[in-house]
């Protein structure tokens, strides 16, 4: 209709009668070719009209594949370089007459279902196994895994990783990581050796905790492998992480911006040779020492910036700023070597579809700034991200991340001290310390496929197959109480539970029993972290007091790391991090996915994979690569 009144303002007015007979000879000239343009301009409103009902019916394809542009959506964005939150708001909103936005998101979906597709093209998550015998199995593995494994590396001496709770070192089940003493003088081979410095600046992702750390990972691997100082945020807002904590004392709430020093321990990272840390404070007064152009120096002179004038500050100022998202950096340049098989099949086995991406275009640039979305967003695992010609390399960067960026002492104290309440439960009801534990995604998760009922759930799990009747089990969960309300489908609050009406009835998504009833009804004995707090009236009561709300996540997946068995939520970066935890524990192959047609996902012998959505066995090898057999 728009475009029609649009033809109808600018056109030609029709001939009068005069005009027609002056003008007879070309008249029905004129006319047909005036109806060809209102055809045309009818064809193009239509055109807009099919565009207006595909966003529409790709809003949900969108919000499934949100992960690639940003899950801001129902997060604070104040501190982003840009409110994709509000970018986003306007374009789900299909009344809208901004047809230059409509077309925008519409070219985000196309991009968004290209990068789906290429992704189901090459998943081969749902293997089974359970036709393979032991043997079989584990000769599978070590076949998909012969590239982190080199003859000529010597035996790497380590010992075991040390935990101090309160002032004091204490033995624990929760220590997964290692003291590689050989690890510190490390110097990566594609790290440039130059005599000025150059720099490594990024944003933190906009999604949840574990997104979060998905890009950090990536990132300290980078400056690692290229010798450049990696520059750490300030604190900032962090989507999800904003509970406030009570001062004991006085009783008041305390909010806190939090940053990388909130989470990991930067003295473990600066004990290595090979990596130069620096803080965010730290390089803007470089900046103002090292650069002469006015135009470069931060705003004001100031070197306490932060939020978005930060981020527009290192955006605008960076002499380069890869867009390596949906890729594999391969290192160094030369690799593979032309004619060398062997090289070509490794990167193509990493790569797993996705393009290649060099840092040569980068080496001598000064200052390199990764923003947090879009193109440059690394939502990737950082062994699946980085592929090296040097085996040791590819190894190191494995013991690099599992030793040095472990999360700090208080939250491994915290989880243990979970673990033993959970334990002294378990030994209480005689089951001998044994505990098992699930992680159910639901509340506003946008994959809306995975937020299942418990009576789908233990349909899943085959009963009581891999939790045995009479079994404590944790529940790790965004809904404790079992009420789902805030569960959403499609952006929309899904309608109340009603017991009585089929699941049928409900959007995908919601449920019309969320109840926990159907696991109590397996003979499941159930706990949540609501019982091991003091207004909890149990024998475990007041475990988690003192403990920064904001840890919570972090130490449930530490307690779930170390379960007899564990189940999580496919999609879930929170469920892939505690698969990754448990493959350091040797407990990966014990590791489920109570999602539809996904049970074996996570044990499937192949060990190497694209992809946010799960991790792969590649991530947790022996110091020299080799597969982590089953332990406890």
């Amino acid at each position: 209709n728009n475009w029609a009144k649009i033809w109808i303002v600018n056109s030609e007015r029709m001939p009068s009668d005069d005009e027609k007979g002056k003008h007879g000879k070309d008249s029905s000239g004129k006319i047909l070719a005036r109806l060809l343009i209102l055809a045309g301009a009818a064809t193009i409103g239509i055109v807009i009209m099919s565009q207006r009902q595909l966003v529409k019916n790709n809003q949900e394809r969108f919000h499934m594949s949100a992960h690639h542009l940003g899950d801001a959506v129902h997060g604070p964005a104040t501190w982003l370089s840009r409110s994709m939150h509000d970018a986003l708001s306007r374009s789900t909103d299909i009344g809208s007459n901004k047809d230059e936005e409509i077309l925008d998101v519409e070219a985000m979906v196309a991009d968004l279902s290209e990068r789906l597709t290429r992704i189901e093209a090459r998943r081969t998550f749902s293997v089974p196994v359970v036709s393979h015998s032991q043997a079989k199995y584990h000769e599978e593995i070590e076949e998909s895994m012969k590239d982190t494994q080199t003859k000529s590396e010597s035996a790497i001496e380590s010992k075991p990783g040390k935990l101090m709770c309160e002032g004091k070192e204490i033995k624990s089940e929760v220590v997964y990581w290692k003291d590689v003493s050989s690890d510190k003088e490390y110097i990566a081979p594609t790290a440039k050796q130059d005599s000025y410095e150059q720099y490594l600046t990024f944003e933190y992702d906009m999604g949840g905790w574990n997104n979060v750390r998905m890009g950090v990972e990536c990132i300290v691997v980078v400056a690692h492998a290229t010798g450049r100082t990696l520059v750490v945020p300030p604190p900032q807002n962090l989507y999800l992480l904003g509970a406030p904590q009570i001062d004991p004392k006085t009783g008041k709430k305390k909010h806190k911006k939090l940053g990388f020093s909130d989470f990991f321990n930067l003295d473990a990272l600066r004990s290595h040779k090979g990596l130069k840390v620096l803080t965010m404070e730290a390089f803007l007064q470089r900046q103002l020492v090292e650069l002469k152009l006015q135009s470069k120096l931060p705003p004001g002179n100031k070197t306490d910036l932060w939020g978005k004038q930060l981020w527009s500050y290192l955006g605008s100022i960076a002499d380069g700023k890869p867009m390596w998202s949906g890729t594999v950096l391969a290192m160094p340049d030369d690799f593979p070597e032309p004619g060398n098989e062997k090289e070509r099949q490794l990167i193509q086995q990493y790569a797993a579809g996705r393009r290649l991406s060099r840092y040569q275009e980068f080496t001598n640039k000064r200052h390199l700034h990764i923003p947090a979305g879009g193109k440059h967003r690394l939502l990737q695992h950082f062994y699946t991200f980085t592929v090296f010609r040097d085996s040791y390399q590819r190894n190191f960067y494995r013991r690099l991340i599992r030793d040095s960026m472990r999360y700090i002492d208080p939250v491994h104290c915290a989880g243990n001290k979970m673990i033993q309440a959970i334990q002294s439960i378990s030994q209480n009801l005689g089951f001998g310390g044994k505990y098992y534990a699930l992680h159910i995604r639901r509340g506003d998760f946008q994959y809306k496929n995975v937020k299942l009922p418990a009576s789908t759930i233990v349909q899943n799990l085959k009963g009581n197959t891999i939790i045995p009747r009479n079994s404590l089990v944790y529940i790790a969960t965004d809904d404790p109480q079992g009420t789902c309300e805030h569960c959403r489908s499609g952006g929309k609050l899904c309608p109340p539970a009603n017991r009585s009406a089929p699941q049928s009835s409900y959007p995908p998504g919601c449920m019309a029993d969320p109840s926990w009833d159907a696991f109590i009804n397996n003979g499941w004995i159930l706990v949540f972290s609501r019982n091991f707090t003091t207004q909890h009236e149990s024998n475990v009561a007041g475990a988690l007091d003192g403990v920064n709300p904001n840890y919570l996540g972090l130490i449930e997946t530490i307690i779930c790391s170390r379960a007899e068995a564990f189940a999580g939520t496919w999609f879930s970066t929170f469920t892939g991090y505690i698969h990754r935890l448990r493959g350091y524990h040797g407990l990966a192959e014990s590791t489920y996915y109570h999602s539809n047609g996904k049970l074996d996902a996570a044990r499937s012998s192949q060990s190497i994979g694209a992809g946010y959505a799960r991790e792969w066995r590649i991530g947790w090898t022996t110091d020299n690569g080799r597969p982590i057999r089953r332990r406890r």
